[in-house]
């Protein structure tokens, strides 16, 4: 096990196939005064600008009674 930290995020943009390299100093600035909304279905983040930068749901897909079936699906929104 490294105690090295992470220093740097690396986006790849799946469509556009383009990849963005971003520190993680610049994303701590944008979710310092963030805040957590949740509804009867998700839990997203949203900065300070208004943006949802990410949401936490309930999968509830695939096969029932399995563990997969009730995992968390974790969405990323490019707002950086």
């Amino acid at each position: 096990m490294s105690d090295t930290p992470v220093d740097y995020l690396i986006w790849f943009d799946k469509p556009t196939t383009n990849t963005q390299v971003y520190s993680v100093e610049d994303l701590e600035q944008l979710v310092y005064n963030g805040q957590w909304v949740l509804n009867e279905t998700t839990l997203h983040f949203i900065d300070s600008n208004g943006n949802k930068m990410f949401h936490l749901q309930m999968k509830g897909s695939g096969k029932k009674y399995t563990s997969g079936y009730h995992g968390l699906m974790f969405h990323i929104y490019k707002t950086f």
